[in-house]
C-alpha cells in the first residue's frame, strides 16, 4: 500500500513538473504545488513524510549547489553591491513578517 502511495505521489509530482513546464513555468512549481495539495497539509497521500522531507533537503541542497556553479562571476562583481543589498533586504523583511513584527 505504502509503495502504491509513493508511486503515485512520485508520478503525480513528475506530471505536474511537466504540465509547469510546458506552460513556461519552472518544473519546480509543479513538484511544489504537488507536494501541498498531496502532502500532509491537505491529502495526505503521501507515505512516509519524514523520509520525503529529507529528501527534499538533499534536493534543496543540489539545487543550491547547481546555481552556484552557474553564477557568473563577472557579473556579480558588476553589480555586487546591489544583488547583496537586495538579497538582505529580502531575508530580513522575509524573517520580520515570519516573526510577526
Amino acid at each position: 500500500d505504502d509503495i502504491l502511495r509513493l508511486t503515485l505521489f512520485l508520478a503525480a509530482a513528475w506530471i505536474m513538473s511537466n504540465l509547469s513546464m510546458a506552460i513556461g513555468l519552472p518544473g519546480l512549481v509543479g513538484e511544489i504545488i504537488t507536494g501541498f495539495l498531496l502532502g500532509p497539509p491537505l491529502a495526505d497521500l503521501c507515505p512516509f513524510p519524514q523520509a520525503m522531507v529529507l529528501i527534499g533537503n538533499f534536493g534543496l541542497l543540489s539545487l543550491m549547489l547547481e546555481s552556484g556553479i552557474y553564477l557568473d562571476v563577472a557579473q556579480l562583481r558588476e553589480t555586487g553591491t546591489r544583488a547583496v543589498l537586495m538579497a538582505f533586504s529580502g531575508t530580513i523583511f522575509a524573517l520580520l513578517t515570519g516573526l510577526g513584527l
